[in-house]
């Protein structure tokens, strides 16, 4: 191979470590919070050399819920931690991030692939080298673990997609040996489509609603969290101007509009709400509640 092709193949080659990172960047993650543990070192090095910054924090709880605030205010986080003992510390700010539909991308630097099938006594492991995966795979909306440099691009994608289809946590375990094994450069990332609503099936929900609000006597709105993940604020600010309903929020859904709105008449927690909330919300009439209710399979 002249000099020339072996320099075009370079140029079309990186690490694995860096394609993760390219990705996160172009997904809109500027800061990856963590703190470090021999099974991620090699990962943290190539985050130094990256455009992102590495933000340490205290513990690995810490890092989990930093990205979790990170993504509610900018779109997406992510963290990453050793293997073991840092991901299991984090366990707790994913699992919350999966209830309440945070997207944050959880990244553990873990053994070498061959310790994987060898499996030795090794700190930080718990028998089975297996069972941090398993565990994450319960709380988040999709998992890997990459175990080279040919398959290791098509993964990350993949989870990352569903990262952002979901707006729900994912988990990408990159083995220490997998960090600097040679991959093809990524093209751009394809972000996902717009959800388009079946037609008959809108038709017969928009009947529905309109014969319930027929019937209704006090119709009440309650928007709640998926308007704020699935960034259809403006959509919920248009149906409350045309109908004049009044609405009310439930606690994870706060902040969906400005609580100074005209049509804003509180916070609704059940019993604990403010009384006239409270009777207005549950007032024996048929009423709507608005969530979005067709989220992605």
């Amino acid at each position: 191979m002249t000099t020339e092709r072996k320099n075009t193949a370079m140029e079309t080659k990186t690490t694995v470590a860096e394609y993760l990172l390219i990705r996160l960047k172009e997904i809109g993650v500027d800061h990856l919070f963590g703190v470090p543990g021999d099974f991620v070192l090699g990962f943290f090095n190539q985050v130094l050399k990256s455009e992102i910054k590495y933000v340490g924090t205290c513990n690995e709880l810490n890092a989990a819920y930093a990205a979790d605030g990170y993504a509610r205010i900018r779109g997406v986080g992510a963290f990453a931690t050793t293997y073991g003992v840092g991901e299991l510390s984090a366990l707790n700010g994913v699992a919350g991030a999966f209830a309440e539909r945070v997207p944050v991308v959880a990244i553990t630097g873990s053994p070498a692939t061959m310790l994987f099938r060898t499996r030795p006594l090794l700190h930080h492991t718990l028998g089975d080298y297996q069972i941090p995966l398993r565990m994450y795979e319960k709380i988040t909306v999709a998992a890997t673990q990459l175990v080279s440099g040919e398959t290791a691009p098509a993964e990350i994608d993949r989870v990352m997609l569903a990262c952002l289809t979901h707006q729900q946590p994912v988990y990408i375990s990159i083995p220490a040996d997998v960090v600097r094994m040679k991959c093809n450069r990524p093209d751009a990332f394809i972000f996902p489509t717009p959800i388009v609503s079946d037609a008959e099936a809108l038709r017969e929900a928009i009947k529905e609603a309109l014969v319930m609000l027929d019937k209704s006597q006090k119709p009440v709105v309650i928007g709640d969290v998926e308007l704020i993940r699935f960034k259809l604020q403006k959509e919920f600010a248009g149906l409350l101007e045309k109908t004049g309903f009044p609405y009310v929020t439930m606690m994870l859904g706060k902040t969906v509009l400005s609580e100074h709105h005209p049509q804003f008449i509180g916070l609704f927690e059940g019993d604990r709400s403010r009384d006239y909330v409270r009777n207005r919300v549950e007032y024996r009439l048929p009423f709507i509640r608005l969530v979005l209710s067709c989220v992605p399979d």
